[in-house]
C-alpha cells in the first residue's frame, strides 16, 4: 500500500514534511498547496510532487488522496481540519491543535465523525532530546510520582521572525506583536508535561509582563499548572530575550524517587541513608537525528501508522486537551491573574 499525500502550506515545517514525504519509500505520489508562490514553486519539483496549488480548498475539493498533512499557521487550522475530515482522509496537522475553544471544539466534533481514519497532532517533542528515556523512566517507575515539571520556551524568535523569508500562508511581521506565545511552542512543552505526568491539567495561574525592546512588542508570561494528581508545570514563556533557547527548554522533572535535570537523572544510592546525599547519576542519551527537530522521525510514525495500523505519535484528544490548557493559560493572564479553569475535551 503505497500513499498520497496533500501537504497544505510548505513554509518552515512543511517544506520539511514535503522533503520526507518525497524520500518515504511509502509514499507514491504528494500534492501541495501553498499562496506563496516562490515557496510552492520550489516545491513543485521534487521528484513526488504531481501538483501544486494556490488554493488548498481547491486543492482538497479535486484532489482524492489518503492523507493530508496540514502545516499552516495554528489560528487556520480549523478549516482545512474539518474538510479533510468530511472527505474522510488521514490526518496529520500541526501543533496548536488549534487556538480557540470555539475551533477545538469543533474540530474534535469533525474527528469523531472521522473514526477509523488515522489523526495525529505535531508535538514532536515526545521524540526529541531526552523526553522518550525521561518518558520510560517514569513509566517504569524509577522516578515515582511525579511532583512538578519545570521547563521554558524562552528565546530570540521575535527577532528571527522579523529576518526571516516570508511564506507558510501568512506574512508574520504584522501580526508579531499579537502573538500568544503559548500557541507558537509552549504548548509543546504543556504537551510534553501532559505526556509525563499522565493527563492534562485542571486549572492554570498566568501572569504577564509586557517587554518592549529594539521596536518589539512582547510578552513574558509566567504559568502554574495544576493536575488532578497535584502534580504542577511551572512554565515560563517568552520571544524577546536574547540568546537561544537552553538546551531542551531547561527541562526539570522532578519525582518522588528520582530528579531528571539537565539530562541527568538523579537518585539516592541508599534510599534509607538520604543524609549522605549519595546521588548515583545518570547521563541520559539525547535522541537527536539529521533533521535535528523529529520531523522525519513524525513522518515515518504517521505513516507507518496508516499502513500498518499502530497508534499515532499523539492523537487528536492529546493535542486538543494540549491546545485547550494553552487557551485558558492565555485567559488567566487577561484575567489579571486570576486562576482559571482548565475546559474539559471531551473525545
Amino acid at each position: 500500500m503505497k500513499l498520497s499525500v496533500a501537504v497544505v502550506g510548505v513554509g518552515r515545517n512543511g517544506s520539511r514534511f514535503v522533503l520526507r514525504y518525497n524520500e518515504h519509500p511509502m509514499v507514491d505520489s504528494i500534492i501541495i498547496a501553498d499562496p506563496y508562490d516562490k515557496s510552492r514553486k520550489e516545491f513543485s519539483k521534487l521528484e513526488k510532487v504531481k501538483a501544486d496549488y494556490e488554493s488548498a480548498e481547491e486543492m482538497l475539493e479535486k484532489e482524492d488522496v489518503d492523507l493530508v498533512s496540514i502545516h499552516t499557521p495554528g489560528p487556520l487550522h480549523a478549516p482545512y481540519f474539518i474538510k479533510a475530515c468530511e472527505l474522510k482522509r488521514h490526518i496529520f496537522v500541526e501543533k496548536p491543535f488549534a487556538t480557540s475553544l470555539d475551533d477545538i471544539r469543533a474540530m474534535v466534533k469533525a474527528a469523531d465523525e472521522n473514526k477509523g481514519k488515522k489523526m495525529a497532532v505535531g508535538h514532536n517533542y515526545r521524540m526529541e532530546e531526552y523526553n522518550p528515556h525521561i518518558k520510560k523512566l517514569i513509566d517504569d517507575g524509577a522516578l515515582g510520582e511525579i511532583v512538578c515539571v519545570s521547563c521554558g520556551y524562552v528565546s530570540d524568535y521575535m527577532y528571527y521572525w522579523q529576518s526571516e523569508p516570508q511564506g507558510q500562508f501568512v506574512d508574520k511581521t504584522p501580526v508579531l506583536n499579537k502573538i500568544c506565545p503559548m500557541f507558537e511552542g509552549a504548548v509543546h512543552l504543556i504537551d510534553l508535561a501532559n505526556w509525563f505526568i499522565g493527563n492534562g491539567p485542571k486549572s492554570v495561574y498566568s501572569i504577564r509582563k509586557e517587554i518592549q525592546a529594539d521596536k518589539v512588542k512582547a510578552d513574558w508570561v509566567g504559568s502554574l499548572f495544576k493536575y488532578s494528581s497535584s502534580a504542577m508545570l511551572h512554565l515560563n514563556v517568552s520571544f524577546a530575550m536574547i540568546g537561544p533557547h537552553e538546551e531542551n527548554f531547561g527541562l526539570h522533572v522532578y519525582g518522588t524517587d528520582g530528579t531528571v535535570r539537565d539530562g541527568v537523572l538523579y537518585r539516592y544510592r541508599n534510599n534509607k541513608e538520604y543524609y549522605l546525599r549519595d546521588f548515583e547519576q545518570v547521563k541520559l542519551e539525547e535522541t537527536k537525528s539529521k533533521d535535528d527537530h523529529g520531523f522525519d522521525r513524525e513522518v515515518d510514525a504517521v505513516i507507518d501508522a496508516i499502513v500498518n495500523d499502530t497508534p499515532v505519535p499523539v492523537s487528536v484528544e492529546e493535542g486538543a486537551i494540549a491546545a485547550a490548557a494553552a487557551v485558558a493559560a492565555e485567559q488567566a493572564w487577561k484575567d489579571n491573574g486570576n486562576i482559571v479553569a482548565v475546559p474539559e475535551i471531551n473525545c
